[in-house]
């Protein structure tokens, strides 16, 4: 009896292996042609694309100018190691010496904390560099007067007056000492209308966006040439799908915008494949190893 009952066991857990192993198999055909499709037609429209643009010049406003790149830099010294210490943290103190920025760390910090409570209206211009670029996750780089013109007309505060940013962490990177970086974790109900594209009228709902690291870097005169925002750091976190800045606060109060970059991340045909490909070695590994112990 026990006999029978181990063999109809094990037959049966085959069995629901090979069923896995032929399931993943289906997935990945299906999956492969789906990415095989959709490869071949974004590349014949993006060839169209190119040549409209190329023919009609309908493209040359639609480039976005090259962001900054790095301008200042402090090669790394190290605090000297030992039981509780990494070999490789950071001497803040020595670098912050080492530094051949001319503005220091607090008056730098004080600076970013000015523009916050200016909120980016009146007065802000004067602080921000000629060849200023706000630069997102998605969108930007955008030049001064976009990014100013932009921000004012979203007009945040009326959609949610109780919005709180919730910052904290102001410091000087100890590797590019014209940078100072700073933490937000922001929370708002929306209670009146959010005017991005088209007027949202208030929901009533709450939102709780993730961790999100923002910076703004300077030049020798104390200006701000790149502001960065709206970088996700735990999208586990809060209620926007993980998602940083407006696109979080538009995805939170059900109005996401109509684009994947807009949406919370999901992983693409192409990654499930490779996934599924692991699986099928699993799968196969325990067909082997199910099949040796029976011969034993």
């Amino acid at each position: 009896f026990f006999r029978v009952s181990s063999f109809f066991r094990a037959m049966s857990s085959i069995i629901s292996s090979v069923l896995t192993l032929g399931g993943h198999v289906c997935a990945i055909c299906c999956l492969g042609s789906g990415e095989i499709l959709c490869t071949m037609t974004r590349g014949i429209v993006n060839l169209y694309i190119k040549a409209t643009d190329k023919i009609t010049g309908s493209g040359k406003h639609l480039q976005l100018p090259d962001w900054h790149g790095q301008k200042y830099s402090v090669a790394p010294i190290y605090l000297a190691g030992g039981p509780c210490v990494p070999c490789d943290v950071l001497d803040e103190a020595a670098m912050a010496k080492a530094s051949t920025f001319p503005i220091g760390a607090e008056t730098l910090i004080a600076t970013v904390k000015k523009i916050l409570a200016l909120e980016f209206k009146e007065g802000t211009e004067d602080l921000l560099a000629d060849d200023f670029q706000f630069v997102a996750p998605i969108v930007g780089p955008l030049k001064r007067e976009e990014f100013l013109k932009a921000i004012n007309q979203f007009d945040i505060k009326t959609a949610f007056p109780d919005l709180a940013a919730n910052m904290w962490g102001f410091h000087v990177d100890p590797m590019e000492p014209n940078r100072v970086w700073y933490f937000t974790r922001s929370t708002g109900e929306h209670r009146g209308v959010f005017n991005f594209g088209r007027p949202i009228p208030a929901t009533g709902k709450q939102v709780q966006s993730p961790p999100q690291a923002q910076s703004m870097l300077f030049n020798p005169d104390g200006k701000v040439y790149t502001l960065t925002v709206g970088y996700s750091m735990d999208r586990r976190i809060g209620n926007t799908g993980g998602l940083g800045g407006l696109f979080g606060f538009l995805y939170a109060i059900g109005h996401p915008l109509p684009f994947p970059e807009g949406k919370p991340w999901s992983s693409s045909p192409m990654m499930q494949l490779i996934n599924r490909i692991q699986k099928i070695g699993q799968v196969v590994e325990v067909l082997l190893s199910k099949k040796s112990m029976k011969h034993d």
